[in-house]
């Protein structure tokens, strides 16, 4: 895990008496704020795909195309929770 990524898990850490992060209280919630948004508009984006897959309202290379976008942003979320240290539920888009 990537201590630069996993925001959640590694905030509050602290190696030898020193804290993992700057101590900089604004610094580190604008990261967390930023981080936390771009999880939301991921899932966000996630379930809207989802949705519109259902519906069977797209045909052809356009359906392709979202079935690309739906595994990609399944990946993305998948890889921010499994940095989080987080339970991970695998999608059927990448089983």
């Amino acid at each position: 895990m990537d201590k630069n990524t996993c925001y959640d898990l590694f905030r509050e850490s602290v190696v030898n008496k020193k804290p993992l992060y700057d101590q900089r209280t604004n610094y580190n919630m604008e990261k967390l704020v930023k981080f936390k948004m771009e999880l939301s508009n991921l899932l966000d984006t996630y379930v809207k795909l989802k949705q519109v897959l259902c519906y069977k309202a797209i045909q052809g290379k356009r359906y392709l195309q979202l079935k690309i976008k739906l595994i990609n942003v399944s990946k993305q979320v998948l890889m921010i929770y499994l940095e989080q240290g987080q339970e991970v539920y695998i999608p059927p888009e990448l089983s």
